[in-house]
């Protein structure tokens, strides 16, 4: 959480100017990986194939210069305010209430234009239920009130924070990896949508802890060796799996033509020497 980080912001689909006119609110999915590296996506020459990262780069714009929070909670605050996290007292990973009650939010901005609005994922703005983001904005919330959870038991560390599992209001327990509960949310959440509608997805992938299912171990390539490189690459490769669940959803519902998708890297410093030499340039920490 300590290390220098930076945004690669991939902008892929339709651009508001290419969106048909017919649709003055396009549909919005925003979608955040934690701490993925730099050279941890194909398109980078990652060693881990990630097919549908790899299309939305082909197809859409990566951006790669930029002023960024090199934590959680500072992040998050600037990207749903559009405020420099400064200016609310956030410099560091918090479970504290992180905003004013009052707050304008991007949510609750779109909302005012008729926008139905929904997270699925990592908050880490406030982890009491009181404080979650049902009361900044978003119609329907799920996932982990706090920061990075174990992806089987979906707790938060230990003490008062760490049952954080919820959907909106309350505090809830189920089964399964936590990459796929958040995706199986979006997707379904999508298919119930009329537009307009704006999805933030903040992954809690491939922030640690990290412990992959059987059958992604099973899809890294044999030249990853070693337990932990091969957890971190199926780790890469089922996020990867799971933005393309969701450009299928929206594909399935027809929104794709008329939907605007973002995926928001969090990265960490992690170059090869070849790579450092080509970003150094390009970089503003």
């Amino acid at each position: 959480m300590k290390l220098h980080v930076f945004i690669a912001l991939i902008v892929a689909g339709v651009f508001a100017s290419n969106v048909h006119a017919a649709h003055n609110h396009p549909n919005i999915v925003f979608i955040m990986a934690d701490d993925l590296g730099w050279a941890d996506v194909a398109f980078h020459d990652g060693n881990a194939p990630t097919p549908h990262l790899d299309r939305l780069a082909k197809e859409g714009l990566e951006l790669a210069q930029h002023y960024v929070a090199p934590v959680c909670s500072p992040t998050r605050a600037g990207l749903l305010t559009g405020r420099c996290w400064s200016r609310f007292g956030i410099t560091t990973p918090t479970n504290s209430l992180a905003l004013s009650m009052d707050t304008v939010t991007l949510p609750r901005a779109l909302k005012s234009r008729g926008y139905s609005t929904f997270l699925a994922g990592k908050w880490h703005l406030g982890s009491l239920p009181e404080w979650g983001p049902n009361h900044f904005g978003f119609d329907h919330s799920y996932g982990s009130l706090a920061g990075g959870i174990s992806p089987w038991n979906h707790c938060y560390k230990k003490g008062p924070y760490s049952v954080t599992w919820h959907r909106n209001h309350d505090l809830i327990e189920e089964t399964g990896h936590v990459t796929d509960l958040i995706t199986n949310e979006v997707v379904q959440w999508i298919q119930r949508q009329k537009s307009p509608f704006f999805a933030y997805v903040p992954f809690t992938a491939v922030h640690l802890p990290i412990k992959e299912p059987k059958e992604w171990l099973e899809e890294v390539p044999e030249d990853i060796t070693g337990d932990v490189a091969r957890h971190y690459a199926a780790c890469v490769m089922h996020l990867d799996d799971s933005v393309g669940r969701i450009i299928q959803a929206l594909e399935e519902k027809g929104v794709r033509d008329s939907t605007l998708l973002r995926l928001y890297e969090r990265q960490r410093r992690q170059h090869s020497r070849k790579q450092r030499s080509e970003v150094s340039g390009r970089q503003l920490s």
